[in-house]
């Protein structure tokens, strides 16, 4: 079980990040497609802020042409840009599930595999994704961690 704040958490990062990307020409803010490098990073930092060991995760598919970022912790995946996906099932905008139950939400991600994790994840986004990296939205992701580090 997920607590309510940590919920809350995933909400807030969302709802910003949603809005910081509404003139972003790479990014779709209605289903947050690109979304999912800077929505990752946020969590990511946050919870590495709150004292836990979240796990930053790339997946790719075999071709590379296609990429995917979450973030595993607890034996959860946290994926807040999961709105993008077809999912099976009642589709949600925020997708929280222990990996087997993700996979089989979202079963068109069972094609991809894990590239890298953690830094070297993030310096690949940061450096490859056109349009898509958090550097672009660095002073904001700066207050929004300390924000909710604290909640």
């Amino acid at each position: 079980m997920v607590s309510k704040t940590l919920q809350n958490i995933c909400w807030e990062i969302y709802k910003h990040v949603q809005v910081w990307v509404q003139d972003n020409p790479y990014i779709d803010p209605e289903d947050m497609c690109g979304a999912c490098g800077i929505v990752s990073y946020v969590l990511f930092k946050v919870l590495k802020r709150r004292g836990h060991s979240p796990k930053f995760v790339l997946i790719q598919t075999e071709s590379g042409f296609s990429n995917h970022c979450y973030v595993m912790m607890n034996g959860k995946i946290f994926d807040l840009s999961a709105r993008q996906f077809k999912q099976r099932g009642k589709q949600v905008d925020i997708l929280i599930d222990k990996k087997d139950g993700y996979f089989k939400k979202i079963p068109q991600l069972k094609k991809y595999n894990v590239i890298l994790e953690n830094i070297k994840a993030i310096k690949e986004i940061n450096t490859s994704w056109e349009g898509q990296s958090p550097i672009l939205y660095k002073s904001k992701i700066e207050y929004l961690v300390r924000k909710l580090s604290n909640i």
